[in-house]
């Protein structure tokens, strides 16, 4: 069989020269939405199942990853960006409030109520407004502080993870 990119002659799965795959199916718009799907989110190599063994199991999902085992897990900031997204969607279409809205929206009114004029300032306001109205980056944005309380939390109760 002669590859249809390089022009090399093979005989396998795929091409010995440049890697392609000897089977080239016709371009039709499922295969384009599962190509989609596969090069930009990667849906389809572990995304369901990460998310079923976090739920489970989820000291052992993390060891088996940080211990090598990758090949059927989700990458971890794929994960994080591709759930944020879902979440900052969901949240979109039924208009509902988040948690960390809620919370920002109670600290800022508590601010307002006491006399302290140094915090009530109008860079305060427009901050804790760009909080709540861009909540998936806020939330990507408190990932590392979240992280470092969780691990302040749990040192010296022995193992971690």
């Amino acid at each position: 069989m002669e590859c249809k990119n390089c022009g090399h002659t093979f005989e396998e799965k795929f091409c010995n020269a440049c890697g392609q795959n000897s089977s080239v199916s016709r371009l039709t718009l499922k295969s384009f939405l599962g190509e989609l799907s596969d090069s930009i989110f990667q849906v389809n190599r572990g995304l369901f199942f990460t998310i079923r063994l976090l739920f489970l199991r989820p000291g052992y999902a993390i060891r088996a990853y940080l211990n090598g085992q990758r090949k059927y897990y989700f990458k971890p900031i794929a994960f994080v960006l591709l759930l944020s997204t879902f979440y900052f969607i969901i949240t979109k279409i039924f208009g509902a409030n988040t948690l960390l809205a809620d919370a920002i929206t109670g600290y800022r009114r508590g601010l307002e109520s006491t006399a302290d004029l140094t915090l009530n300032t109008a860079v305060f306001k427009f901050l804790t407004t760009w909080l709540i109205d861009n909540f998936a980056y806020t939330t990507l944005l408190l990932i590392p502080i979240v992280s470092f309380a969780t691990f302040i939390s749990f040192l010296g109760k022995g193992q971690i993870i």
